[in-house]
């Protein structure tokens, strides 16, 4: 077993002014017009860029994990997506930034349109209950609670700081 890794005040610095630029995205949707993409369409968002690999409907009986479970009246979606990018960072750093971006930037919206933001994000070896990897896998699960009733999704994700005439807001219709 290693031992875990250190953050430093410089590390620590960095990596709260890189959190603090991640605008939430309930902070700024309004009147957007999102980019569409198809799942397995590579989105890019800057320095990291995102494909979704597919999606589920946490069964009930799923890992022993909080976030996976539903309150009455709610049901767990799980949306999968596939990193890469965030070159010269950590795999600590990637890790965390990763990590916040898909809770803060990551929203599900129903076809009544009904939107509920990301509830947790986790590497999807901790979703299946398998030994990770390594330290900032590629392969990523957003946890989103939606009504029991909800159907019908498409996964929205915000860029918090896109370049002039950048993407600032990608959709991707889950299927």
């Amino acid at each position: 077993m290693s031992t875990p890794a250190r953050v430093g005040p410089g590390l620590a610095a960095s990596l709260a002014a890189a959190l603090l630029a991640l605008q939430p995205l309930a902070c700024g949707l309004g009147g957007l017009s999102p980019t569409v993409f198809a799942p397995g369409q590579e989105i890019p968002l800057g320095e990291l860029s995102l494909t979704v690999t597919g999606w589920e409907a946490v069964p009930p009986g799923h890992a022993p994990i909080s976030a996976l479970r539903a309150a009455p009246g709610e049901k767990v979606i799980a949306v999968f997506v596939r990193w890469s990018g965030l070159p010269g960072r950590s795999d600590m750093e990637r890790r965390v930034l990763l990590e916040r971006f898909l809770e803060r930037q990551a929203r599900i919206v129903d076809d009544e349109g009904f939107q509920t933001t990301a509830f947790s994000a986790m590497a999807r070896e901790l979703y299946r209950l398998q030994a990770p990897v390594r330290e900032a896998p590629s392969d990523w699960v957003v946890v989103f609670h939606v009504w029991i009733d909800s159907r019908n999704y498409k996964l929205l994700l915000a860029h918090p700081d896109p370049a002039q005439g950048g993407l600032r807001l990608a959709e991707v219709q889950l299927r």
